[in-house]
């Protein structure tokens, strides 16, 4: 990634490895600017179409945001904030198919006995990111989150909570993920690894 700064905020330039820069860059708000100045943290994904998106974990509370750049339409999205406005939330996960779906995961810690894991979903490049979606309200820490997408623009989650390995699904044309399922205990140093692709 390279980048300006001014007065309207900040551009960002995918190059893929070996490449030249793609023609069009993402905007984000100066209001971000201004956050990761305070505390934040950047993620980028680009599939080998050239289709792209960042996502950043930023701000004095800090919130989650997204911006997506289709390489087909060389038009891209201005960022936008999508966790829930004034709760704490933390950055776990994110893919991109090389279709260009893509998928992002992340905690909002609502209170101290109410935990949430929400995500969003893109089944393609010309399609828009669903609304924001509870996977889990939990009142124990949900640890070690990852998200995975297949081309279709399935994804499925996998987490720790209370010592147990987890997962849920969704399939490109649900409006809601399905019931969390507990794989059993997690082991030692183990990590959950989101595989793609539900059957």
């Amino acid at each position: 990634l390279d980048g300006r700064v001014d007065e309207d905020g900040v551009s960002l330039v995918f190059t893929p490895a070996g490449g030249t820069p793609l023609a069009s860059p993402v905007d984000l708000p100066i209001s971000a600017v201004f956050a990761f100045a305070r505390n934040g943290n950047m993620a980028a994904r680009l599939s080998p179409s050239g289709d792209g998106f960042i996502t950043w974990n930023a701000g004095e509370t800090p919130q989650i945001g997204v911006a997506y750049r289709s390489r087909a339409t060389g038009a891209p999205e201005r960022g936008r904030i999508v966790s829930t406005p004034k709760v704490a939330s933390t950055l776990r996960g994110y893919a991109l198919a090389r279709s260009g779906a893509a998928a992002v995961v992340w905690v909002e810690s609502v209170s101290d006995t109410n935990v949430q894991l929400r995500a969003i979903t893109r089944s393609a490049p010309d399609a828009p990111w669903s609304d924001p979606l509870t996977i889990r309200t939990s009142t124990s820490p949900i640890d070690a989150a990852d998200i995975a997408i297949d081309d279709r623009g399935n994804a499925r989650v996998a987490w720790i909570e209370s010592a147990r390995l987890w997962t849920s699904q969704i399939r490109a044309t649900a409006s809601a993920w399905e019931p969390a399922v507990s794989l059993g205990p997690a082991s030692g140093d183990a990590q959950p690894v989101a595989q793609s692709s539900p059957n």
